[in-house]
């Protein structure tokens, strides 16, 4: 028997290698990818951890009309063989393939903001409650036990959970080489979200935090979705530099930060989660968007939803913004 990890981007796949080896697990990876920058960086991170049994897929025109032909014979050869699937995406093509291999148990790793809204609004995520037939059914996400940085909001929630701290992943990274050098002891590092495409005030709004920053070299860290040349530009144009990690955020903060701690600042990232978990001494401050600023309703309130949770948190301060 073995064990199917299926993600679709940096942040799950490091989850999944995470669980994995928590669990002593027999693993196959099933990683899909739509563009060339995302399929770049898992390897990059397959690779600094060692991860070899691998398959990539491909999310294209082809796969989207075909996966039911392109995923069964694969569903066939899996079925009986995989006792436990671990998943950060429940699209389509991953519910097809899960429901058809029919394992024992399902687990389900963080995805970034998502797992938040899975847990406390499902309806804006795709997950509401409506009848979707098998073998397209996401009954099986509702029923999945948690692996997550999320733990305690999980089981208040009424969910299984096992709590997700990337120790493993972590302690590996420290005995390579990153190339990460420390910020300063007077810049701010501020956790970019990808916002361009979707929130209407996201230049005036970033112009203000730089007011904020005052003479201090704020450093800005990219998404990975970003547009780098985009943002440098706005760097330069407002007066802010722009940093690019080809690791996850997650695995290159501590040396970042540890050495001269400096603000750590952010519109709202749920990496932040995972770092404060992982570094209990760090605060970060929150500068709230306008829900009426997005582009889609839906993400503005995905977006309330986030800052009710940082609401909660004692090292978190929330800051509204003088428009």
């Amino acid at each position: 028997m073995t064990a199917l990890f299926i993600g679709q981007s940096p942040l799950q796949v490091l989850n999944l290698v995470e669980a994995s080896r928590i669990n002593g697990e027999d693993p196959l990876f099933l990683l899909a990818w739509n563009n060339q920058q995302t399929k770049d960086q898992i390897e990059i991170l397959l690779k600094r951890l060692g991860v070899e049994d691998v398959r990539f897929l491909k999310i294209g025109p082809i796969l989207r009309i075909l996966y039911p032909l392109l995923l069964l014979p694969l569903a066939a050869s899996l079925r009986g063989r995989v006792n436990r699937v671990y998943f950060g995406t429940y699209t389509s093509w991953a519910s097809f393939l899960i429901n058809l291999i029919n394992a024992k148990e399902h687990v389900l790793v963080d995805d970034g903001q998502k797992t938040i809204n899975i847990l406390t609004a499902p309806h804006l995520v795709g997950l509401e409650k409506k009848w979707r037939p098998w073998p397209w059914s996401r009954t099986y996400v509702h029923q999945a036990e948690l692996f997550t940085f999320y733990d305690e909001l999980a089981r208040a929630c009424g969910r299984r959970a096992r709590a997700n701290r990337l120790d493993s992943v972590v302690s590996q990274l420290k005995q390579s080489s990153t190339g990460v050098q420390p910020a300063g002891p007077g810049d701010v590092l501020f956790i970019g979200t990808y916002l361009q495409n979707i929130y209407g005030l996201f230049e005036s709004d970033l112009e203000l935090v730089i007011k904020h920053a005052g003479e201090r070299r704020l450093l800005y860290i990219l998404h990975r979705r970003d547009d780098e040349e985009h943002m440098r530009m706005l760097g330069a144009q407002l007066g802010f530099d722009v940093a690019k990690f080809d690791l996850p955020l997650e695995l290159v903060f501590n040396l970042l930060w540890s050495e001269h701690r400096p603000e750590v600042w952010t519109f709202g990232s749920t990496a932040t989660d995972t770092i404060q978990a992982m570094l209990s001494e760090l605060r970060v401050r929150v500068f709230q968007l306008a829900p009426d600023g997005f582009t889609r309703e839906r993400t503005g309130q995905a977006f309330l939803s986030i800052y009710e949770q940082y609401a909660e948190n004692e090292r978190t301060d929330l800051v509204t913004l003088n428009r």
